[in-house]
């Protein structure tokens, strides 16, 4: 049983794709930039994402624009802002 009523072909509609690349540089600061694409009848969300990265010992900090393929869409002039933290900052040992 699926959950897509329209059986295969509505299952393949509901594929998202997407894809991006980052750049470090000096492993602080990071630029990162992405596409995402989503079926027209599954939501149509189809955007680019422009990113910058700050990484600290134990904390880092990533905000995001998103610039969306339809100028009405609602996701439009949106920005994401998260805040990691790093609980476990030893470094590893390889044995």
């Amino acid at each position: 049983m699926t959950d897509a009523p329209g059986g295969a072909i509505e299952e393949f509609e509901e594929v998202m794709v997407s894809y991006g690349m980052e750049y470090w540089y000096k492993n602080k600061y990071a630029l990162r930039c992405g596409n995402f694409w989503e079926s027209h009848d599954k939501g149509d969300r189809k955007y680019f994402t422009m990113r910058l990265g700050l990484k600290l010992k134990t904390f880092g900090l990533d905000v995001a624009y998103l610039v969306p393929q339809h100028i009405t869409h609602p996701l439009s002039q949106t920005y994401r802002f998260t805040l990691l933290f790093n609980f476990n900052n030893s470094k590893s040992t390889e044995y």
